[in-house]
């Protein structure tokens, strides 16, 4: 059922040359992202010029804007998929692409909050995809990640899951929430390893190497992956690298902007970066307007928080910490190369 916020919004703004796919979601999707039955697509256009749209009104619209085919591709074109891990601007990401045109005229472009491997195989259910899909994502250091993520489960306003309340009230702060996975002595405890649905329903986000599970797992990239004697480790730091090199874009949410021009140019590696791209022009660079979504977050850092909070942190992200490492030197790596090739500055730092 659509909400009737959604009515509002599309009365508000009636139909004109400029559209938006707008895809809404079944809760169990994230779990069985391959299983289309029952989910519906929206294409609304909106009476507003190009480049004006309101984005982050739509995206408080719907529950999961990010998810889905942003562009179809034609028979035998490009396409490429956007593994959304949670709380690394991949909703951002999504509508800064589709507002910059980023995506040649005939190649695909997905995007969904799911595993690496589902991601691809829900797009090879498209006939006009015929090759395996080139994959992007956006990784996140490990200490800033978790900590967004406890912020996420307590404070966004618009996303009432099921067993809210009661996670708020065991853990009413970082270090508790914490304190449920690690113990004093920074060693691991049976919740570190179980699901957290065990205990609260509604999918809430387990810290334990969130992103190395998210190249790796085959059920819910939300909550910590089950997995049998048949399917390999949700944590297999090895086979995260090999899918994290393999991949068409790492970026990183730190360097936003950087990834941003990176991702057009490994897309149009033959066009003309945009102006913003040249990190020596700091009035082109300036002009660059990335996109934020807060979803009611409050203003926070890393910097708050104690060195007992950050110590169990990293015991819970140690493959984490090495699949980012791993990421950067790529990154840094595919930035050096594309400012040598095209005789221009993009990152200052």
């Amino acid at each position: 059922m659509i909400a009737p916020s959604f009515f509002i919004f599309f009365v508000l703004f009636p139909r004109s040359a400029t559209a938006i796919r707008v895809r809404s979601i079944l809760p169990t999707e994230v779990d069985e992202p391959s299983d289309s039955i029952g989910m519906q697509s929206f294409d609304f256009s909106f009476g507003v010029p190009a480049g004006k749209l309101d984005m982050a009104e739509l995206v408080s619209q719907t529950q999961s804007a990010q998810d889905g085919w942003h562009t179809m591709p034609v028979h035998g074109g490009k396409s490429y998929g956007s593994m959304h891990i949670p709380k690394t601007a991949g909703s951002s990401l999504i509508i800064d692409v589709m507002k910059s045109g980023v995506i040649p005229n005939g190649d695909g472009f997905y995007s969904q909050e799911s595993c690496f491997s589902n991601i691809q195989k829900t797009m090879m259910n498209n006939v006009n995809v015929t090759s395996l899909p080139e994959m992007i994502t956006f990784l996140r250091v490990p200490r800033n990640h978790v900590y967004s993520q406890y912020l996420e489960l307590v404070d966004d306003k618009g996303w009432n899951w099921e067993d809210k309340k009661k996670f708020s009230n065991q853990f009413p702060s970082f270090a508790s929430f914490l304190d449920y996975f690690v113990d004093p002595a920074g060693a691991e405890k049976p919740a570190a390893s179980i699901r957290l649905s065990t205990n609260f329903k509604g999918d809430a986000y387990h810290p334990k190497n969130m992103q190395t599970r998210a190249f790796t797992c085959y059920g819910s990239m939300h909550d910590l992956a089950q997995t049998n004697a048949h399917e390999l480790a949700q944590d297999d730091l090895n086979m995260a690298v090999r899918r994290m090199e393999q991949s068409k874009l790492i970026g990183l949410t730190e360097f936003y902007q950087e990834s941003f021009c990176l991702l057009h140019d490994k897309v149009q590696p033959d066009a003309e970066l945009p102006t913003f791209c040249n990190c020596k022009n700091t009035t082109e660079w300036s002009k660059f307007h990335a996109t934020r979504l807060t979803h009611s977050v409050r203003p926070h850092s890393v910097q708050e928080l104690s060195a007992e909070d950050i110590k169990k942190i990293d015991v819970l992200t140690r493959n984490d910490v090495l699949l980012y490492r791993a990421g950067k030197a790529r990154f840094l790596k595919n930035v050096k190369e594309l400012e040598q090739r095209r005789g221009l500055t993009i990152l200052c730092e």
